[in-house]
């Protein structure tokens, strides 16, 4: 393992990530990837197909709001985000469940919001692994996009099965 100083050494600044040499690290080999992985990649893939429908919730705000009790917090929330300006919201979902882990959990999901079918989508390589935290999530989330989307109907929440596993 790299000495503590190297572990954190700064790499890359790319928007608002910051990659370190321990998220490098990461991608060598068979271990869990973090937040800031996925907010790189994220961040990456924002600038590189910019799509005004589209929102890719960096992991950071997705756990914010799969803690959060106060509707009202979660709704602001999403609006400084703009959220309420999309038609898919892309979230990544961590298992997760310890305000105090920084880095916990142990896998992985995304949880599309498709304005169009009004629906949570909910893709998990691990067969569900994560469906309770992506409903929970969901569920959260759910009276802000009713209420940005001017319907009466609640989305549906379906877990999209055939993913390819790990």
């Amino acid at each position: 393992a790299a000495p503590p100083a190297m572990a954190e050494r700064k790499l890359l600044s790319f928007g608002e990530v910051v990659l370190r040499t321990s998220d490098l690290g990461l991608l060598g080999g068979a271990q869990f990837i973090n937040d800031t992985v996925i907010a790189f990649f994220f961040e990456l893939l924002a600038r590189a197909y910019a799509e005004e429908s589209l929102l890719l919730v960096e992991p950071s705000v997705v756990f914010w709001l799969a803690m959060c009790t106060a509707e009202s917090d979660i709704a602001a929330t999403l609006t400084s985000i703009q959220a309420h300006e999309k038609q898919v919201l892309v979230l990544p979902v961590n298992n997760n469940n310890a305000v105090s882990v920084s880095n916990g959990g142990s896998h992985w999901s995304l949880l599309v919001y498709d304005a169009q079918q009004n629906a949570f989508l909910h893709f998990d390589s691990m067969a569900g692994l994560n469906a309770g935290p992506a409903r929970s999530l969901s569920d959260r989330v759910r009276s802000f996009v009713v209420h940005a989307s001017g319907r009466s109907a609640s989305p549906t929440f379906l877990d999209v099965v055939g993913m390819p596993q790990q």
